[in-house]
C-alpha cells in the first residue's frame, strides 16, 4: 500500500482515537467514554477474525498488507460507554468523509460473518486507486434491521472523485479535553 493510502488510515484511527478518550468533569469525576471505533488489521482471505462482540462496537476491518508497519488501539468488544449506537457513528463517519472533515477511504460491508472479506470486496466492486484510498469492511449483521436496511442503501461506500484530504489536527488534544473540536 502507498504511503498516501496508510497516511490516510492513520489520520482516520487518529480520530477515532481521539474520539474514545476519556476525560474529567468540571467537578473532577472521571468520564467515561467508549471506544468510538476500531482499525482491525485482517487476512482478507478469510472471514472476520472477531465475530463475538456488541452489536454497537464499531470494527473497520482493514487488510494485512494495508497495514504493514502500523499499529492500532486494540478493539474492544464491550458495549462503548456513553457513545451512540454502532449504526449512528457508522453513518456519522460516513457524514464527515463525505462532507470533506476525514481522510477519504472506499467501505465495503460485510454482510455474512462466514464470508471472506476478500469476496465482499470483491463483489463490491469498488473502482477506486488502492495506493491513494484505504479499503476498509464494516460488518452490518450485529445490527438492528433497520440499521442494516439504511446503511444498506449508503454502502458499498466510495470517495468522491478528487477527493482530497482535510486539514486534521496532528497535536493530541489537550489533557482532559473530552471529544474533539473539530467536528
Amino acid at each position: 500500500m502507498n504511503a498516501l493510502a496508510q497516511q490516510r488510515l492513520a489520520a482516520l484511527a487518529g480520530w477515532f482515537d481521539r474520539n474514545s478518550r476519556q476525560g474529567w468533569t468540571p467537578l473532577g469525576d472521571k468520564l467515561l467514554i467508549g471506544q468510538f471505533a476500531a482499525i482491525v488489521p485482517t487476512n482478507f482471505a478469510e472471514p472476520p477474525p472477531v465475530v463475538d462482540y456488541h452489536p454497537d462496537a464499531l470494527p473497520f476491518f482493514v487488510s494485512d498488507e494495508a497495514c504493514v508497519g502500523m499499529s492500532f488501539a486494540d478493539f474492544e468488544t464491550g458495549a462503548p460507554a456513553t457513545q451512540d449506537r454502532g449504526d449512528q457513528r457508522l453513518s456519522h463517519v460516513l457524514w464527515l468523509v463525505n462532507d470533506g472533515k476525514l481522510p477519504p477511504f472506499g467501505l465495503v460491508p460485510l454482510i455474512d460473518p462466514r464470508e471472506p472479506i476478500g469476496e465482499a470486496v470483491a463483489r463490491a466492486g469498488l473502482a477506486i486507486d488502492l495506493d491513494a484510498f484505504p479499503v476498509l469492511a464494516v460488518p452490518l449483521w450485529p445490527l438492528n434491521a433497520n440499521a442494516q436496511y439504511v446503511l444498506g442503501h449508503r454502502l458499498p461506500f466510495a470517495p468522491k472523485p478528487g477527493a482530497a484530504d482535510p486539514d486534521m489536527p496532528t497535536d493530541p488534544m489537550p489533557a482532559g479535553f473530552v471529544g474533539s473540536d473539530r467536528f
